[in-house]
């Protein structure tokens, strides 16, 4: 589970710039909206070259608006052509200073490129819009610069205030999950992967691979067995299912030998590479 690259799309409101009293649209304002609004659907379904052509003609009508320059930044972006999608969000934010879609894009496109300080001083700033609901992103987006740049206690806590504000959100379920691993918590390693692969990531297999991987290193043969053909059953056809079918005789090996000699794991068996405040 790779950080997700938010994409942010401004929704257009060219009435509110209208110099008309009645903030009726102009031709020209109306066409504008017509591409944007065309532009802005490509950008969702991915047709990059269409979103690039309408947002173009949108930006030409009306070159003063910020949540054009915005998405026509995301769709320079996804055509690979980075100078001008970075010159167009800036634009958006010099337009509007309130854009956070804007800054958000810009600092997820900054993380990308693994330009922390500039992507880290981006969300702080985002962190100022008491408005946006998608604050657990940023504190998770935080999260993982400092994990980055080797600050895992700083990291921790950043994934921490992001499930405070979404205790659902898996993302940050998995990098807590992944960070008790690695510093061989495995009993926290385990409940965080469970926490990781409720909601929006069920259908991932990587946090049922990771409850298998620390039910393995506690000596749970039997709940691992039962995990692996879980996942033989719910990833068919993937490299996940020839995953689960390899580890299967293995575990069922493991199993067997651990009943002859009668071992238990204990936690106390294994002492931490690091220390974490779990």
């Amino acid at each position: 589970m790779k950080s997700i690259f938010l994409l942010a799309l401004g929704i257009l409101f060219l009435s509110s710039c209208s110099s008309n009293p009645k903030n009726e649209l102009s031709p020209t304002e109306k066409k504008a909206k017509l591409y944007y609004n065309q532009g802005t659907r490509d950008l969702v379904s991915e047709d990059y070259t269409s979103a690039l052509k309408n947002l173009m003609e949108a930006v030409a009508l009306d070159p003063d608006n910020s949540q054009i320059h915005n998405n026509l930044g995301m769709a320079y972006w996804f055509k690979k052509s980075e100078p001008r999608a970075i010159r167009h969000i800036k634009k958006a934010i010099e337009l509007d200073q309130k854009n956070t879609d804007a800054r958000l894009n810009l600092a997820s496109i900054y993380l990308e490129k693994k330009s922390y300080a500039k992507a880290k001083a981006l969300y702080e700033k985002i962190l100022e819009d008491l408005t946006y609901e998608g604050q657990h992103r940023t504190h998770y987006n935080l999260g993982i610069i400092e994990l980055a740049q080797g600050k895992n206690t700083q990291a921790y806590q950043k994934f921490k205030l992001a499930l405070e504000i979404d205790p659902d959100y898996c993302q940050a379920h998995f990098k807590i999950a992944q960070m008790a691993y690695e510093s061989r918590h495995y009993e926290k390693a385990y409940r965080s992967f469970k926490d990781a692969s409720m909601g929006v990531c069920y259908n991932n297999p990587e946090p049922l691979l990771g409850q298998i991987k620390s039910l393995l290193k506690m000596k749970r043969y039997s709940e691992a067995l039962l995990k692996l053909t879980d996942m033989q059953e719910r990833f068919a056809m993937t490299k996940y299912e020839s995953i689960a079918r390899r580890t299967i005789m293995k575990v069922k090996a493991l199993q067997s030998k651990q009943e002859r000699s009668g071992q238990v794991y204990s936690q106390k068996m294994e002492s931490p590479v690091k220390s974490l405040d779990f």
